[in-house]
């Protein structure tokens, strides 16, 4: 997965205009990923 390429730097994370927080988005993502794969 592409989602995978972010090094979790957070620099998204200051920049973004939204006030969003990928980082954390693509941490959950990959938590219920290994949930579902065990």
């Amino acid at each position: 997965f592409k989602l995978f390429r972010c090094h979790t730097i957070m620099n998204c994370v200051e920049v973004c205009p939204k006030g969003l927080n990928p980082t954390r988005a693509i941490g959950r993502i990959k938590e219920l990923m290994l949930k579902c794969s065990l």
